[in-house]
């Protein structure tokens, strides 16, 4: 008999929209995909398509960090908001 273990606490599973992503993620993506795709058009005649392409992966890395992110249960702004205010504030 197959066994699945069940979590007890279930606070921390969160609902997936479509293509298993959350809307948090969906959302992130799209900004990236409409700030780094049109980038990489306009730079690709002037600057060359594997500069463009680097370009775009650098502009699109916030993005995606910001989507994927978590530690602790926590999103990447919280930790970084945390962190400020340990070592500066």
């Amino acid at each position: 008999m197959a066994y699945v273990p069940v979590p007890k606490d279930l606070s921390r599973i969160k609902t997936k929209v479509a293509l298993n992503l959350t809307k948090r993620q969906i959302i992130c993506f799209a900004v990236a995909l409409i700030i780094g795709l049109p980038l990489f058009f306009l730079l690709k005649d002037s600057a060359g398509t594997s500069l463009a392409a680097f370009v775009m992966i650098l502009v699109m890395l916030p993005c995606f960090l910001i989507a994927m992110y978590e530690k602790h249960g926590q999103p990447l702004e919280v930790v970084v908001k945390n962190i400020i205010q340990t070592k500066f504030v």
